[in-house]
């Protein structure tokens, strides 16, 4: 179940503290060492959630697109979580797929990116599945390719690959 926090709670840092101005840089200075810390071999990113309305179906259309089944983890009473695959360890992040009363799909907001084989195939499989194109199959320099998909539940995704 995602943490929610009001940032106006949290403590403060530094110079704020002490009632004085922060700058950016005071900022970066006082969270910096601690980030680089915790982060040292990975992406900054450590999880990801997409909400969704019909569990089944979103379950299904992942699975068909990304050619991979995901786990279940068991949440409680009212919350559906089944998370993609991940391996501890590895750098990058893992996410789930998310049923909660307090989530809704959106196609505005934070994207995330699926790595696949070949975008194009996998924008057609998510076509297939009752996704939709929205933007397909787009060479990004030297970083591949990415298309952009909505998914059943109306989300926006993206995949991404080196073909």
């Amino acid at each position: 179940m995602p943490i929610l926090v009001d940032r106006a709670a949290l403590p403060r840092q530094g110079k704020e503290l002490r009632g004085e101005a922060a700058s950016a840089q005071d900022i970066r200075t006082d969270f910096g060492e601690e980030r680089q810390e915790m982060s040292q071999e990975d992406n900054s990113v450590g999880w990801f959630e997409i909400p969704v309305i019909d569990m089944a179906r979103a379950r299904g259309f992942y699975a068909w697109v990304l050619g991979e089944e995901l786990t279940e983890m068991p949440m409680g009473e009212d919350v559906e979580m089944y998370a993609f695959p991940w391996r501890y360890g590895a750098g990058g992040a893992s996410g789930a797929l998310i049923r909660h009363p307090l989530m809704r799909p959106a196609r505005i907001g934070t994207l995330v990116y699926f790595i696949c084989a070949d975008v194009g195939e996998a924008a057609e499989r998510a076509a297939a599945a009752g996704g939709v194109i929205v933007q397909g199959k787009t060479r990004v320099g030297e970083h591949g390719y990415i298309a952009l998909v909505e998914d059943t539940e109306g989300n926006l995704i993206g995949l991404h690959s080196q073909r």
